[in-house]
């Protein structure tokens, strides 16, 4: 989020990262800048990317060595386009990325990942990319079984066990981008594949530890009442959506 807020369609040059590790996504290029749209989803703002070039840098976050035991990444994402686009990469032949529309599998979300020289690609059997705000959450628990999953709005949509329960990574250094892939050894490096994000993402939090269940409910029922998806959301899985 932003400290201050921007007016509407303002061009955004940074959405700062709000968990003190000043990781803020950046971009200094004016158009490439995504957008901010007031009141766009539960009356907050989102930003909003062109699916042309917009994106954004993630300043002082990089990997370059198998290192990653446990992560999971929660987006609040929305589109109605099927074009292939990017949520967030750290580069899918070296670390992850999450895609809303991915260019491989069956070409709708992917969670891809890298061990070593070992790719996994991960997709959902249905596209989300329908005009209707989502929560995504893709995750890696190395020694959990299943250890790696795309989960939809509190629903495991598919999950498994993979890379043999070790880390993630490559010994290659990769930055990060929010709305396109990535290629980038150094910040604000080469991207690739340019699929850009066209469409609203709300917010994106990253956790780098093994989520207890209470805490993964916690987390679907702040961004199910943030966002104002209650009516669509079972965070706690008991059958009963957050709203009742």
């Amino acid at each position: 989020g932003n400290s201050l807020t921007p007016a509407n369609s303002e061009a955004i040059t940074s959405w700062l990262d709000l968990s003190g590790n000043k990781h803020h996504a950046i971009q200094s290029t004016q158009d490439k800048r995504p957008q901010f749209s007031t009141s766009s989803m539960n009356g907050k703002g989102v930003m909003v990317f062109d699916g042309s070039n917009d994106y954004l840098a993630i300043l002082d976050k990089y990997y370059s060595s198998q290192s990653i035991e446990n992560i999971s990444i929660f987006a609040v994402v929305e589109s109605s386009s099927t074009q292939r686009q990017m949520i967030i990469s750290f580069d899918r032949s070296e670390f992850w990325r999450l895609a809303l529309v991915d260019d491989v599998g069956p070409q709708h979300i992917g969670w891809d990942t890298m061990k070593g020289t070992s790719v996994h690609d991960m997709g959902t059997p249905i596209n989300y990319a329908d005009g209707a705000p989502n929560i995504i959450h893709a995750f890696y628990h190395k020694a959990k079984t299943p250890n790696k999953g795309i989960i939809v709005d509190s629903q495991l949509v598919v999950s498994g066990t993979h890379h043999g329960g070790d880390n993630l990574g490559d010994t290659i250094t990769r930055y990060g981008f929010v709305g396109v892939g990535s290629e980038a050894s150094s910040f604000n490096g080469s991207t690739g594949p340019n699929n850009y994000m066209n469409g609203k993402i709300a917010e994106i939090l990253i956790f780098e530890s093994s989520l207890t269940e209470l805490q993964t409910i916690r987390i679907n029922y702040y961004l199910s009442n943030k966002w104002g998806l209650k009516s669509s959301v079972d965070s706690d899985g008991d059958g009963v959506v957050d709203a009742l």
